[in-house]
């Protein structure tokens, strides 16, 4: 079996640029989706994917995975095999998704 096309969400974080990094590094294609939101410093996300940005096996997608026609642009654009969940749903879910448990539980 010749190498796989992964979609990766949330590639600009620390895990999801690592797991890009390693399939790339085992030849797999990572086709990368992050909405590179303010969760932290973006700079840091920017930095990360300079670093894989170059490798003609990896695409990047500034993409909401809520945003379900922008998702089916980057999906339709091509042959995917797998995908790797790891993305964070963009500014109308990021406050609910930062709250603790609790005070989600709640509202």
């Amino acid at each position: 079996m010749g190498p796989m096309s992964i979609l990766v969400t949330g590639c600009a974080g620390f895990i999801g640029w690592k797991v890009s990094e390693m399939l790339l590094s085992e030849g797999q294609t990572v086709v990368g989706v992050d909405n590179m939101n303010n969760a932290y410093d973006v700079r840091l996300k920017e930095w990360r994917l300079s670093l894989i940005r170059d490798n003609p096996d990896f695409t990047s997608h500034r993409v909401d995975i809520t945003d379900r026609n922008a998702l089916s642009q980057v999906v339709d654009d091509g042959r995917i095999d797998a995908v790797i969940n790891l993305g964070q749903p963009g500014p109308a879910c990021a406050k609910a998704w930062r709250c603790p448990t609790s005070t989600t539980i709640q509202t």
